[in-house]
């Protein structure tokens, strides 16, 4: 049965392949039995991408505010840059190998290196990591509470299987003894 009308929308940066991978994935690592086990999965699905997307933001977001922190870093240790030289300068980081080497010269004279710059970009984006850290546990938080939901279902409908089972078997024993006590 084709359930596609249940995948997430995606980003444009995103993969119709690799969403279909990891349903078809999730679908034999699970194994749904049924619409509803199915649906659950695909639930599943939406919120692992959703998941996988925040944590690709947080990446993201730190290598935007990477530029402003190097240009920022490179004003307040160099004796000879000011903003606009050193704003060239972070530009240039990213592309020419003699930037790179003037950048971690002037880094080694204050005895710091690249991570410098990393910790300034981080810091510089802190609030809105945290936002998206409380948005990837609501997530996670969701997830569990769906695979919760799932182990549920299947917990219940076994019980509901083996009752009815249960009255199966009575029942054919009540009748088998009703007939075999028959003249």
């Amino acid at each position: 049965m084709d359930l596609g009308f249940f995948d997430p929308p995606l980003l444009p940066n995103e993969s119709r392949h690799d969403l279909a991978c990891l349903r078809r994935a999730l679908m034999q690592n699970i194994q749904p039995v049924g619409i509803l086990e199915e649906i659950f999965v695909l639930e599943l699905v939406g919120h692992l991408l959703e998941m996988q997307r925040l944590a690709r933001s947080r990446t993201l977001l730190i290598n935007l505010a990477i530029e402003n922190a190097l240009r920022r870093l490179i004003v307040r240790i160099s004796d000879d840059l000011d903003e606009e030289g050193g704003a060239a300068l972070a530009r240039a980081w990213f592309t020419e190998s003699a930037a790179k080497r003037e950048v971690s010269k002037l880094l080694a004279g204050v005895k710091l290196d690249e991570e410098a710059i990393i910790a300034r970009a981080t810091m510089d984006v802190f609030e809105d990591l945290q936002r998206l850290d409380r948005m990837l546990s609501l997530r996670q938080a969701r997830r569990e509470k769906l695979l919760r939901s799932l182990v549920e279902f299947r917990k219940s409908f076994a019980a509901q299987v083996q009752l009815a089972v249960a009255r199966a078997q009575d029942r054919l024993l009540l009748e088998t003894t009703v007939a075999q006590a028959e003249p």
